[in-house]
């Protein structure tokens, strides 16, 4: 099947601009896929967890536009709805009280980038003036605090930055971006649903 390689995409048909966006989300899906399952083996002695966003979506063709990058009160949604998943192993949610099918439920409403820095500060149980809690997705699911065992915490895995490394998911092969103000869909589940999520979410909205 044809891709677009380059980056002038004037000279590239529509079906090879789809192609390499679809290949770009399997290998996104797959990268994940092997980063669960990296955390799952490693659960019985930490606390892991992943919370993944997109930054934006993408136009392939839709009323004549490519990428992104319209001003967001006009972007069409293909721009804006990304998907978001959160995995978290029993033991994290154990230490940190998080009921699960609450979780579950909170993903069926509506999320934006703006949770993800108030959630990850609930995540890592971090008390600042400058969280909102409201913008947590975690903390209406909080139950009475578990009793706290000696594993060490997700922050621990910043100590261990070669063992992530080794199993390619390390800080050398995370890319930095920067996140702009979008819709989400959050998925939980295992690995295999991932996949079928975002290929579901690049179906509908191109996200």
């Amino acid at each position: 099947m044809p891709t677009c390689d380059i980056s002038e995409l004037s000279t590239c048909s529509v079906e090879a601009i789809v192609n390499s966006y679809d290949n770009a989300v399997r290998y996104t899906d797959r990268f994940l896929a092997m980063t669960i399952e990296f955390l799952g083996r490693h659960a019985a002695t930490h606390d892991t967890a992943l919370l993944y966003v997109s930054d934006h979506g993408e136009s392939l063709g839709e009323k004549g536009l490519f990428l992104h990058g319209m001003p967001y009160p006009i972007a069409p949604d293909v721009q804006t709805r990304v998907p978001m998943v959160m995995w978290l192993s029993d033991g994290f949610r154990s230490s940190r009280g998080i009921d699960e099918a609450c979780l579950r439920a909170r993903a069926e409403r509506p999320a934006t980038h703006d949770n993800v820095f108030h959630t990850v500060l609930g995540l890592l149980d971090v008390e600042t003036s400058v969280r909102d809690r409201s913008l947590d997705m975690t903390d209406d699911c909080r139950l009475d605090r578990a009793v706290q065992d000696d594993r060490p915490s997700p922050a621990a895995w910043q100590a261990e930055p070669d063992l992530l490394d080794s199993a390619g998911v390390g800080p050398a092969h995370l890319e930095q971006t920067r996140l702009t103000r979008s819709r989400a869909t959050l998925v939980l589940g295992d690995p295999e649903a991932v996949g079928e999520t975002m290929d579901s979410v690049r179906r509908r909205t191109g996200g």
